[in-house]
């Protein structure tokens, strides 16, 4: 019986060392935890790599903004919107007119007044001296019929001058007075023709805010 229970017992030590042993190549081994192909820790390294590629792609910046210029600083008085200012000059007109646009072009320019009421407040606060003439932005659109009347004048706008602007009797003589100025009657600021290119007068420019 001792050889037997000793063959017994080898037996048994040989079968328990079996369950402790696991091959290599066994699928359903240690790679479980991670380490195989299709393991956590491969999908975590990636989402990783992934994540620190995302952190270095360059982020475009917003493009800048450009700040509309300021008007010019001596255009000092502000009203409905557009800076003013009173050029003692003198100058003729089309030196007056060039003068006001190289300004800040597209923002200056001779003064206009599609708002009929805007003129007289206007002229008056830019700091126009009682006997001034000066220049603004008044034009004739020669006709067959010529510049008489005020149907035929428009601001350098293009939009047309009321009426009410100029002094009585104004805009004269048809063909020859094709520019326009403004002059102090009966306490306020109209509008009066001149055709005289060569005159020199002060003038009022103008910037749109």
């Amino acid at each position: 019986m001792g050889f037997r229970a000793a063959f017994v017992l080898a037996l048994a030590v040989g079968s328990g060392a079996g369950c402790q042993f696991a091959p290599s190549g066994d699928g359903g081994g240690g790679d479980d935890d991670g380490g195989g192909p299709d393991g956590g820790d491969d999908a975590a390294a990636t989402d990783a790599a992934s994540a620190g590629d995302a952190a270095v792609l360059p982020i475009d910046a917003a493009p800048p903004i450009d700040a509309r210029p300021s008007c010019p600083a001596d255009y000092a008085f502000g009203f409905g919107g557009s800076r003013y200012v009173r050029r003692a000059g003198p100058a003729g007109i089309s030196d007056a007119r060039n003068d006001c646009h190289n300004d800040l072009p597209g923002r200056t320019g001779l003064a206009t007044f599609e708002n009929p009421s805007d003129l007289d407040p206007v002229v008056a606060s830019a700091g126009a001296l009682g006997g001034d003439q000066l220049w603004v932005g008044a034009r004739c659109n020669f006709t067959t019929f010529g510049c008489e009347g005020p149907t035929s004048w428009t601001w350098d706008s293009g939009a047309a001058i009321a009426g009410s602007l100029w002094v009585a009797g104004e805009p004269d003589n048809a063909f020859t007075e094709l520019n326009a100025l403004t002059l102090r009657s009966g306490g306020d600021w109209l509008l009066a023709s001149t055709g005289d290119l060569f005159v020199t007068h002060p003038y009022v420019c103008e910037c749109a805010e």
